[in-house]
Order: C-alpha cells, then sequence, then structure tokens
C-alpha cells in the first residue's frame, strides 16, 4: 500500500506542469459554455427599501399616507451571473406609484422597482401592489373659552368669570381632516390654584366634539403651545352713595343743602380685586363747587356717570351707567342780583416783596337761595376775599379769582358763578 502511494505521489509531481494547465484549460473551456449555453441567470435582491414620494396633486391637496411604513421588499432580477452577483439593495430605487391617488380613502398601489443602471439586469418579479390609506390635512381656527373651574380663592373673594382673559386667546390647529371637522370647539384649562388676588396662570388647551365630550390625545398640532390665564378675583359688597359739594364759607349751612339732596340709585353693588373694599363705608360718585349749583341745576338735578368715579380694578356690578341727584324743597329758590362794592374786597396773603393794588371798583353777582333770606339781604351782607396763597406772582397786572361770603350763622344762600377781579403786582424793590 505504501508503495501505491508514493507511487502516486511521484507520479503527480512529474506531471504537476500538465495537471496545472488541463485544470485552467478545462475552466476556460467550461466558462465559454456557459456564456453560450446559459448566457442569463436569475438572482434574488432582499431588503429594498420603498419610498413614499407624494405627487404635486396630492401636496396642493394636502393629502399624505396615514400607513407610510412600507415594508422592504424583495425582488428577482435577471442578468449576467459576473454582473448582478455582487447587486445589493442600494442599487435599486423603489418607490410607490400614486398616480391613481385623487383623495382620501384606501388604494391599492403598485410599487415600482428600477435599477440604478438598467444595462446590468432586469427586474423580472411579478408586478408588486401594496394597501394604503390616503388622508388628508385640514387646518382650522378656534376662539378660545377659560375653563377656571379648578381656581379657587380665599375667603370672601370671588372669580370675575365675565373679565377672564387668554393670551392668545386664538388657536390654529392642524391634523387629519377627519380629527379636525370633529373638533367643535377649544378651551384653555387654567392649572389648579389658589388665588388671593387677580393673577396670570397656566393653561392647559382641551380639545371637544359635536357631542360635547372632551377629545383625548387627539393627533394634531396647535401654532402655540403655551398659555397664560389672567384670573380676576373680586370681593363685593354694596355701599351707599354719597355726593359732595365743595368750596362752601364755614358759616353756609351744608348740612341743610345736604338734606334737600336725594340720590338715584341710593346704593352701587361693586367689587374690589383684593380686600381693600372692606374699608369703604361709602361711595362717592361726584361732586361740586357751591358756587356752581346755579338754579338749573337746582330745579333739574344733576346727572353724574359712574364711570372715573371707580377706583382701577373695581368693577360695578350693579350696571348704573350714571347716578341722578335731585334736589328737593327748593322750588321757591330763586335768584336775586346784587353789587358788591370795592370796599367789601379784600386782599390776602399778599406776599412780602410784593404790594398789591385792586384795580376793579366793584362785582355784579347773583345770590341763590330761600326767598325770604335772599330778600332780607343788602349787598353789604356779601364780602368779597382774595387769597394769593400758592398763587405764582410776577409784576404784572393778573385777574384773579374771588370767593364770597355772606354774613350770618347756617346763611341758607349763595353766590352762583365764578368771579375774578382785576390785581396790579408791584415789586417792592424797585
Amino acid at each position: 500500500m505504501m508503495k501505491f502511494v508514493r507511487s502516486l505521489i511521484t507520479s503527480i509531481l512529474k506531471n504537476l506542469r500538465a495537471i496545472i494547465y488541463a485544470v485552467v484549460i478545462s475552466t476556460v473551456i467550461w466558462f465559454a459554455i456557459s456564456l453560450q449555453l446559459f448566457p442569463d441567470v436569475l438572482e434574488h435582491v432582499a431588503d429594498i427599501p420603498v419610498a413614499v414620494n407624494l405627487t404635486d396633486f396630492m401636496k396642493e391637496e394636502n393629502l399624505f399616507l396615514v400607513n407610510d411604513n412600507t415594508d422592504n421588499i424583495t425582488i428577482q432580477i435577471k442578468g449576467k451571473r459576473y454582473e448582478i452577483g455582487q447587486l445589493n439593495p442600494a442599487d435599486f430605487n423603489a418607490y410607490l406609484d400614486l398616480s391613481e391617488v385623487t383623495d382620501r380613502g384606501d388604494y391599492q398601489v403598485g410599487i415600482v422597482v428600477d435599477p440604478v443602471d438598467p444595462s446590468i439586469c432586469e427586474v423580472v418579479s411579478p408586478p408588486l401592489r401594496v394597501n394604503i390609506t390616503v388622508e388628508k390635512t385640514a387646518t382650522k381656527e378656534f376662539t378660545l373659552k377659560a375653563n377656571v373651574s379648578d381656581v379657587r380663592t380665599t375667603s370672601g373673594l370671588s372669580i370675575d368669570v365675565s373679565n377672564v382673559e387668554i393670551t392668545p386667546n386664538r388657536v390654529t390647529l392642524t391634523g387629519v381632516k377627519s380629527v379636525i371637522d370633529s373638533i367643535e370647539r377649544a378651551e384653555v384649562l387654567a392649572a389648579e390654584s389658589e388665588l388671593a388676588s387677580t393673577a396670570e396662570v397656566r393653561g392647559t388647551l382641551v380639545l371637544y366634539n359635536n357631542m360635547n365630550l372632551r377629545i383625548d390625545d387627539p393627533d394634531v398640532t396647535a401654532d402655540v403651545t403655551g398659555f397664560a390665564i389672567k384670573v380676576p378675583v373680586h370681593k363685593i359688597k354694596t355701599l351707599p352713595l354719597e355726593y359732595s359739594v365743595t368750596g362752601a364759607p364755614s358759616n353756609f349751612d351744608l348740612v341743610g343743602l345736604l338734606d334737600k339732596m336725594t340720590i338715584y340709585p341710593k346704593e352701587l353693588t361693586i367689587s374690589s380685586p383684593d380686600n381693600s373694599i372692606d374699608n369703604l363705608t361709602t361711595l362717592n360718585i361726584g361732586e361740586s363747587p357751591l358756587s356752581e349749583l346755579n338754579y338749573k341745576y337746582l330745579q333739574n338735578g344733576i346727572n353724574e356717570p359712574i364711570a372715573g368715579h371707580l377706583t382701577d380694578g373695581y368693577v360695578n356690578i350693579s350696571n348704573n351707567n350714571s347716578v341722578a341727584v335731585r334736589f328737593t324743597g327748593v322750588d321757591d329758590y330763586y335768584v336775586s342780583n346784587f353789587t358788591v362794592p370795592k370796599e367789601n374786597i379784600s386782599i390776602i396773603n399778599v406776599p412780602e416783596q410784593y404790594s398789591a393794588d385792586l384795580l376793579t371798583n366793584e362785582l355784579a353777582v347773583q345770590v341763590l337761595g330761600p326767598p325770604d333770606f335772599v330778600q332780607s339781604m343788602t349787598a353789604g351782607d356779601i364780602t368779597a376775599t382774595v387769597n394769593l396763597l400758592g398763587q405764582e406772582i410776577t409784576e404784572e397786572v393778573k385777574p384773579v379769582n374771588v370767593s364770597f361770603r355772606i354774613s350770618g350763622e347756617k346763611v341758607p344762600a349763595w353766590v352762583v358763578g365764578t368771579q375774578q377781579v382785576n390785581i396790579s403786582f408791584k415789586s417792592k424793590q424797585n
């Protein structure tokens, strides 16, 4: 046996060159025969991704694929063995044929597969089709409403619901058209909190359908994501109203005049943004200098608008636009004319560096009051005073306002209108 093996090895070594030549020639002959008898072969290429390229029409109509996660595909190709043997997924372009998509709905569409280099191989797989669902996007704008149900207030305070403000107060939603169409309203839910005064709290967008049911986790996008809600809180109190008469001389019967005054409505319900309203016992809705209460006002009364007489942040809950001030027991009041001579006009608080010379010789005035009192008066009962305290004085002739006083105690009459006298001011240093 050993002799046979040694003989075989010796023979191979002697004929090694001839054996190599024979193998090479056989391979060449086999390759040539394969090219002639079997010019093309079939191969499979797997894991080719499928692209989803929306058509221009779909883009214009806001159409999109709901299930655009199409699985990778495997295809069969034909070509020369030596050319297609090394092909991989990157050598092919696969995409959905969306040319037949015209509206939202379910479709079965073909998958188009093209070799990057068509000269190398041919795709011979049967036509591939896949089921898709097409939806349409829509956009809709909503005006927001505030929901402050989770906001509490400290004792004595309430939320002024009618004046709650949202920033921003509108939102634009984008999503699947069927979802957008199902949304009936949008609100902002204020974060749970407890307030002792007006404050701003965070808010969360909440959507409701046409059945007034909350839509949880809606698949939509909003153009804004942060919302702030200004929650005004107030304390309500009903206060009696008062109207002031100012500028009355100290001897004037102001109490008697106010007793003749009636105010309608007598009280007003207001709210404050904090507990400061607790410090109020009455609400002043206006004032008038005594000299401006002329015969017309005394007979017809005064209509005073409420707006402007409330502190910032206070709200008129009663919704009365104005207050009517009327006078009773003054039907027989009348006006009498008097002339006040220069001797009854005095100047007080003259600056030390100036002299003041009264140029006006007399003043024609009107006195309004009860007839029995006014008829018993004389011009001597009226005195006029020019008070220069706080006046800006220069060397000039200047008109200055005059205040009047009628002699007596608890005087029921008064001088109507504003009067001025001319005074010549001269510096004492000249």
